[in-house]
């Protein structure tokens, strides 16, 4: 066949034109407003026909609408860093005068919407005063929207309410766009107590009703963005907080102290970094410096802020502050790690390769210290590091005995033999029967564990006559040579969240297997079992189930036995995953409980979590009296005495709920992975605290059994919960660190109570 050279050159030019066209382009508007004082700021203003009533807020004091000196700065340091770093080339600017109601929509309109096609990546950035406007028919529990203020407020423009911004960012999402917003301004929250004596973006609220105006929009708020496209909104502060600007020594000009410390965290920021790394680092910046307000970021956190996606995965943490004794880091024991672990920076150090800490202790869930054991640096706070080297902490093990650890002979594992030595036992297919003897092989042979621990050798004399009388015995096949080394290699054993044992004593769980028939052949299958079998059978017995196929106890957290695993001797390493994986689950949630043994009450915090039933509103205590049948509904909730909230002087804390499932398995049940953190609970703006906050709605599903829930309580912010809380599956070792580990914060003297750790066990079984 004859090429066409001249059509095929035509067709890669024409090729290299679509591909430039379809190239993604970065917009941004950066918007400043810093002149916001009316022009009698005594008297109300007067507005011209067609025009909105005058805002009530232009009667209050002078002093109650200070102009701000930071804006200009921040769109300045913004646009730079956009430009200069980022490769940003459309960025359109609005200070103040050009910052009206009008020009703000327009320029939304025209920059961000008209002009974007999709893959294009778009970003709204606003420094200035915020504030909140009445709406009497708004679904929030304070009937306000919240706003950001124009130049021309003071002429009777109204403020631009997110529910206006959320129209008009769902446009740009439509387009298949992605978008980045970021405020740095205030909803009308109370002055930052820090040491700072910094300016507040906060103004008011406007009284002018907008149910009263038949044109107003009132679809959904910026809180629905994120969940409904490829956006990230980041705001400054806390809604009942303040975002603070402040002049800074370095360049001797007022900035807002978020968009400083978020401009810091980005020029240290490499290509891996992801939104939520970049907002922890800001965090820390903020922490740092003293600052007390705690920006907040909603969204595709895993992605990157202003480049491509990132797919690093492993655990990070950021430096807070600096210490006589080195550095203190935003992650704790609730990661499971211990002392020993070491971070390594995202970034260089001054001697242009990488600085490494070591932690030296766990303070708290999420804090711990570290000490530079490689490198050097100088650090301000907010350098954010990767996890590199992990310890696990002793009480996030999981210990499993393996019986003859894997260096029997085929002769010794011969089940024939076993049973000729123990003639005189009926033998049972499953250890959660509760027979009276596990047989078991040792180094000196098979052996007879009984309930009280001890050990027989052989059973024999007594007659097939009285067969129905003999004991009853499980026979445990002992894992061969291949297992146990595909075990070994499991990320989770080499990391020392699992460990295989010899020894019985101390051993959480035992690994057993059986022969079953199969096809006239017979198949040898592997569980983890709970030491539990050894003791006699719970008053209120167990619980199977079908999905996932394993037997729990309503009076144990843990499951009794796990699912029987399938070992084919041609590939040991997929029942080996199997099982390894099922034991880290495991492992997890007795590191959880451990956690709560090592925490302390919260002076003054009355809540505590609590289980009710949807229908009956009755609240839910543990025991198998109480269990719950398949399909009932229930809450959690965290519930306080009435007398003692009135009585109490609260201040709103973070609450983060976890449940684990009879199987292990873990569910964030409090707030949604998309709320990045949440908000402190519980929300003062109605006045009165309800004595009952409903966090989330359920109903009873398999496995039955015990299913429990943890709550921590803190004062500081979890934003990366996917990491901190491991919940995602990993099969690398720096990945995730599994489950949380046990801590000693009750001995650090002088230390503050900022945390506790709560249980409550939600039991169900069988409808009778």
């Amino acid at each position: 066949m004859k090429i066409n050279w001249q059509w095929l050159l035509a067709g890669i030019v024409l090729l290299l034109i679509t591909s430039l066209a379809d190239a993604q382009t970065k917009h941004a508007l950066l918007i400043g407003i810093g002149e916001y004082s009316p022009r009698d700021s005594i008297s109300l203003p007067s507005c011209s026909a067609g025009q909105p009533n005058p805002d009530g807020r232009f009667g209050l004091e002078p002093t109650r609408w200070p102009n701000l000196r930071g804006p200009d700065n921040d769109v300045e340091s913004m646009r730079a860093l956009l430009e200069q770093t980022y490769g940003f080339r459309d960025i359109t600017v609005l200070n103040s005068a050009q910052a009206t109601r009008e020009g703000i929509l327009q320029a939304i309109d025209e920059h961000m919407i008209r002009d974007t096609k999709p893959g294009d990546l778009v970003v709204f950035y606003f420094s200035g005063h915020g504030s909140l406007r009445l709406n009497s028919k708004s679904n929030k529990p304070d009937h306000m929207d919240e706003t950001i203020v124009p130049a021309d407020a003071d002429a009777c423009a109204y403020d631009i309410r997110d529910k206006e911004l959320a129209q008009r960012f769902n446009r740009v999402l439509a387009l298949h766009a992605k978008l980045v917003a970021i405020f740095d301004s205030c909803n009308s929250g109370t002055q930052a107590r820090g040491r700072h004596a910094g300016v507040s973006r906060s103004l008011p609220y406007d009284d002018r009703d907008v149910a009263a105006d038949p044109n107003a929009y009132n679809g959904s708020d910026l809180d629905h963005v994120p969940a409904e496209g490829n956006a990230v909104i980041l705001t400054a502060a806390l809604s009942t907080q303040a975002a603070q600007e402040q002049m800074f020594a370095e360049d001797h000009r007022v900035h807002g102290v978020f968009t400083k410390a978020l401009i810091d965290a980005l020029q240290s920021a490499t290509g891996t970094w992801r939104a939520v790394d970049v907002l922890n680092s800001a965090q820390a910046y903020l922490r740092a410096d003293e600052w007390e307000q705690q920006p907040t970021i909603e969204g595709n956190t895993e992605d990157s802020l202003f480049g491509e996606p990132t797919s690093n995965h492993r655990l990070r943490a950021a430096v807070t502050k600096s210490t006589s004794d080195g550095v203190v880091l935003n992650v704790g024991g609730i990661a499971g790690f211990d002392k020993g672990t070491q971070f390594s920076s995202l970034g260089e150090g001054r001697e242009g390769r990488s600085v490494v800490l070591e932690v030296t202790g766990i303070d708290s869930p999420i804090s711990a210290t570290a000490k530079v054991v490689s490198g050097s640096m100088n650090f301000r706070g907010g350098e954010m590091f990767e996890l590199s080297k992990l310890r696990v902490a002793p009480y996030a093990k999981l210990r499993v005995f393996v019986p003859g650890h894997g260096s029997l002979s085929r002769r010794d594992l011969n089940s024939v033999a076993a049973k000729r030595q123990f003639a005189s036992l009926n033998w049972v297919d499953d250890p959660v029967e509760s027979p009276d003897y596990l047989v078991v092989p040792t180094a000196g042979g098979w052996r007879a564990v009984a309930q009280d621990g001890s050990m027989l050798s052989a059973i024999n004399g007594n007659s097939s006559n009285h067969r129905a009388q003999m004991p009853t015995a499980f026979l445990a096949m002992a894992p061969a040579s291949q297992l146990v080394k595909a075990m070994e290699g499991e990320p989770a054993v080499r990391n020392g969240n699992v460990e295989l044992t010899d020894e019985l004593s101390g051993a959480q769980y035992l690994l057993l297997g059986r022969d079953v028939a199969n096809g006239g052949a017979s198949a040898r299958q592997f569980a983890l079992v709970s030491t539990a079998v050894l003791g006699p059978r719970p008053a209120g017995g167990y619980v199977s189930n079908s999905k996932p196929p394993v037997v729990c106890s309503t009076d144990s957290s843990l499951p009794i036995r796990g699912p029987w695993i399938k070992v084919d001797p041609t590939k040991s390493e997929d029942a080996a995953g199997q099982l390894i994986t099922f034991a880290a689950k495991l492992a997890k949630v007795r590191s959880w409980t451990q956690l709560m043994i090592a925490s302390q009450p919260l002076p003054a915090w009355p809540y505590r979590l609590a289980i009710r039933t949807t229908a009956g509103d009755a609240f839910v205590g543990t025991g198998a009296n109480e269990a719950l049948s398949p399909n009932t509904g229930y809450d959690v909730v965290l519930a306080a005495d009435p007398y003692t909230l009135r009585a109490a002087t609260l201040e709103p804390k973070y609450v983060y709920v976890v449940s684990f499932n009879c199987a292990g398995s873990s569910n964030l049940i409090y707030p949604r992975m998309d709320e990045a953190g949440g908000a402190p609970l519980p929300m003062l703006t109605l006045g009165n605290p309800l004595p009952v906050i409903t966090l989330r709605s359920a109903a009873v599903k398999e496995p039955l059994g015990a299913e429990t829930f943890f709550v921590l309580i803190t004062q500081d912010k979890i934003t990366d919960l996917d990491r901190v809380l491991s919940f995602g599956a990993s099969n690398s070792p720096e990945e995730v660190v599994r489950g949380a580990g046990a801590i000693s914060f009750k001995e650090v003297e002088g230390a503050p109570i900022n945390w506790s750790v709560q249980k409550v066990v939600l039991t169900s079984r069988p409808k009778d």
